[in-house]
């Protein structure tokens, strides 16, 4: 039975491929024609992109060697520029030594320069007031004169007693003229003796360089301030040269900037100052210095850095006297304008000085 049941599953299957034979036939011939077909325009495809592709291949080898020669040229240049730019850094850095140098040394000289002033300024000023004194008895002189000559016109109904009062304040003129000229030849004397004090001064001062023995022995009280003032602020400086101790408060612990008005939130550091300071006041006077920055004054009663600077020293010393304990005698308010910098910074020279000096070193007459 399995037998005769394969038997007509393989004659069925037979008729069918005859049957679809030809049609094969058809099918596989047109495929074979598009297959040539296709062959023959992808071949044509593949010629014009292998001829690109040379072409490409032309052109990259052309833009190669031109990008070498190019590299090749740009390194040249950088090996050029590299050894120039070092030869600039070297003359760089021997212009900076240079000019490092230069400014030291013209720092020096103006410090040296301002010393001088400062000393000069100070005889001139004593100079400016003897000088001063000479003019007012001068002017005085003169007023006396004019009125001898209002004199004789009150009296000139009585000839002989004008003749002979007239004669006296003549013989009276000449003496004024006299003393006019003694007056002059002081103020030429007191020029020179002011060239020969500054000549005993450079030399006094370069044998008081030469001889550091003469100098004062601060190095205790020094310490001593030191000690005390840094255990209560930080802000506060104290330094030590060989005729003088001095103490630094910056400016906006005390001060609003371009007032002169001290703040109240300084108020119980100035005491606790004041109350170290008492211990010093029979062996030092206390000067006050006012110092501002270089900045002009704008929006304020003051007219320069000078009167805001002399009245920021002059606040302080009369808020010592009025609130502690210290001697109004032993305070001296002194003003520096922008004229003593510390620094480059402006803020670091708005500050308070407060310098004690030995009272032997310091005499007033």
């Amino acid at each position: 039975m399995k037998i005769i049941i394969l038997g007509i599953v393989l004659l069925f299957t037979s008729g069918c491929f005859i049957v679809n034979y030809p049609e094969l036939s058809q099918e596989k011939s047109r495929l074979e024609r598009e297959q040539s077909f296709r062959r023959g325009h992808y071949q044509d495809q593949i010629e014009r992109l292998r001829n690109q592709v040379v072409q490409l291949n032309t052109q990259l080898a052309d833009k190669v060697t031109e990008l070498e020669a190019e590299r090749g040229e740009y390194e040249r240049k950088k090996t050029g520029l590299s050894e120039e730019l070092e030869l600039i850094e070297r003359e760089y850095e021997g212009l900076v030594e240079e000019l490092e140098a230069e400014r030291d040394r013209y720092k020096r000289d103006y410090e040296e320069l301002i010393e001088e002033r400062d000393e000069m300024e100070e005889k001139l000023a004593e100079l400016r007031e003897e000088l001063e004194t000479a003019e007012s008895e001068l002017l005085a002189q003169k007023e006396e004169t004019e009125y001898y000559k209002e004199e004789l016109d009150k009296f000139a109904t009585d000839y002989d007693d004008i003749y002979e009062e007239f004669h006296n304040t003549i013989d009276e003129y000449e003496k004024l003229v006299e003393e006019n000229e003694e007056l002059l030849d002081k103020i030429h004397s007191l020029e020179q003796q002011l060239e020969d004090k500054e000549t005993q001064l450079t030399e006094a001062r370069d044998d008081i360089r030469e001889e550091p023995e003469l100098q004062f022995n601060l190095d205790a009280p020094a310490d001593r301030l030191k000690e005390e003032l840094t255990a209560l602020s930080n802000d506060i400086n104290v330094t030590q040269t060989p005729y003088s101790i001095r103490i630094l408060v910056p400016g906006e612990k005390l001060f609003a900037v371009g007032t002169a008005q001290i703040e109240s939130r300084s108020h119980s550091t100035l005491n606790e100052v004041a109350s170290l300071l008492k211990n010093y006041e029979d062996e030092f006077y206390l000067f006050v210095e006012g110092h501002t920055d270089a900045l002009p004054v704008v929006d304020a009663p003051f007219p320069s850095n000078w009167e805001l600077s002399a009245t920021r020293a002059t606040n302080l010393v009369r808020y010592f006297i009025r609130e502690t304990a210290l001697e109004p005698e032993s305070l001296i308010a002194l003003a520096c304008s922008s004229y003593r910098p510390i620094s480059d910074v402006l803020e670091e020279n708005r500050r308070i000085e407060i310098v004690l000096i030995p009272r032997e070193l310091y005499v007033f007459n």
